[in-house]
This record gives C-alpha cells, structure tokens and sequence, in this order.
C-alpha cells in the first residue's frame, strides 16, 4: 500500500516483482512434490503386495510407516504467506 503514492507504475513493477517470486516459490514447491512421488512410485509395489488384503487399520500402519521413510515431513518448514507487494514468511 506504501508504493500506491509513487504511481501506477511504480506499483506495477512490484506487483510482477511479487508475482515472479510466488512463482519460483510454486516451482519450488511443485518440484518437490514431484520429487517426493516419485519416491513413493518406487516402493508403491512393493507396500501394495504387503498390503493387500489386510484390513484397513493393519494396511494403514504399514502404509505410515513405509510413507514416513520415503516423503517428507516437515510440519515446521516455513510457510508462504501472500501481503500486497512484499511476500513474508512465517513459521507457524
């Protein structure tokens, strides 16, 4: 809101500025999730065949518990939080 006062295209420029560094945070992000699932294909058949059959709650502990070895999980990593012009971070 600060930057509204210098002008139209003041503003614009750290609009796109803004917007081009959410994107590269997205592919960062995207990447990782690729990453991540295709660790998860590689072992899929393997948790399949020692799965199957079981009942859901004895499928769902192994499941975890070969997930927990192959995705990540990060539930302090910082998250991105969206503010008009400058992008902040937060842990939370």
């Amino acid at each position: 809101m600060k930057k509204l006062s210098e002008g139209r295209n003041v503003v614009e420029q750290s609009l796109d500025i803004e917007r081009r560094e959410m994107m590269r945070i997205n592919e960062k992000r995207l990447q990782s999730y690729m990453e991540s699932a295709e660790r998860w294909l590689g072992v899929w058949a393997a948790v399949h065949a020692e799965t199957k059959g079981l009942s859901l709650l004895d499928a769902h502990k192994i499941i975890i518990e070969k997930a927990s070895s192959v995705l990540p999980f990060n539930p302090n990593a910082d998250k991105f939080v969206f503010s008009f012009v400058q992008p902040v971070f937060w842990k939370g």
